[in-house]
């Protein structure tokens, strides 16, 4: 699920690879159309930009312009599913995290400027938390924190400190201090970025 402020639209995606798009205003669905490729595990939207990012089951990322919905690029991008999608503002790439556990850069035009093993797991969130650090969450029951661009780690959240003990399942930015997880624990974590050593 993903959010668009600018033309107040909400999107959907589902494991039969369908795309739906709502107007937030009223909650009535505008339209939904199939996308080849599977399961629609990742949608990003990128505001600056206006355009929707989806990560599909086949590994593919498709990129959509915002005004009609069309697809201006599409390209191979894991070799097992996309499951988790970003967008680095400064840089101008596209982060994907897959189901082999890595993370990956790319250009505007697809081109692969990074690739990372990241975790032990499928990776299911990834966002850009400010200028200087980003954040990832997996399978493998982990948050890990990144100087910014996905360089290098520099801290690591799991069960032996005040993490989760299971599958964290997404991240959201609460704002410029604070961030949430959740996970397959049945629990939500709030974390103070400057409250954790590095």
């Amino acid at each position: 699920m993903e959010f668009n402020h600018n033309d107040g639209h909400f999107y959907a995606g589902d494991k039969d690879g369908l795309l739906s798009v709502w107007d937030v205003k009223t909650w009535s669905q505008l339209f939904t159309f199939k996308l080849n490729g599977g399961r629609l595990r990742a949608i990003h939207y990128v505001e600056n930009d206006h355009i929707l990012l989806v990560g599909k089951y086949n590994g593919k990322i498709s990129v959509y312009e915002t005004e009609f919905y069309n697809e201006i690029l599409s390209f191979q991008a894991h070799n097992t599913g996309v499951s988790s999608l970003t967008f680095d503002t400064n840089t101008k790439m596209i982060i994907s995290g897959g189901q082999n556990a890595l993370i990956k850069s790319w250009d505007l035009n697809g081109s692969l400027s990074k690739s990372i093993p990241a975790h032990r797991f499928i990776i299911y969130g990834l966002k850009i938390f400010n200028d200087s650090l980003s954040l990832s969450c997996s399978r493998d029951g982990s948050i890990k924190i990144w100087d910014n661009g996905y360089k290098e780690v520099v801290q690591k959240i799991d069960v032996s400190g005040f993490g989760h003990k299971h599958s964290v399942n997404q991240l959201v930015i609460i704002n410029a201090d604070l961030f949430a997880s959740c996970s397959d624990d049945h629990t939500i974590k709030i974390f103070r970025v400057t409250e954790l050593n590095p």
